[in-house]
């Protein structure tokens, strides 16, 4: 690798803020394309959970139904796409 540049003209905070601004713009591009995958596998989660379920019963049992269900879906996602 080529040696990183000399920026010996530039002040240590005129250094930082332009180094970190831009590494601030790439972790929110990296995070947001992240917290964007997050929610698509949650939405699918909850579209698989709410198919699982069926209509709703009016009895106590129906958390332990859902949580059943939920398990169920986060098992058969661990295998899409790397995973959760």
């Amino acid at each position: 690798l080529p040696p990183p540049p000399r920026h010996s003209s530039l002040s240590l905070d005129q250094f930082c803020q332009r180094y970190t601004s831009e590494d601030n713009r790439s972790f929110e591009d990296i995070l947001e394309q992240t917290n964007e995958k997050v929610r698509e596998r949650r939405d699918a989660l909850y579209k698989r959970v709410l198919s699982l379920q069926g209509p709703k019963p009016s009895s106590s049992k129906s958390a332990g139904t859902t949580l059943v269900a939920v398990a169920e879906g986060v098992e058969g996602m661990r295998g899409e796409r790397g995973g959760i």
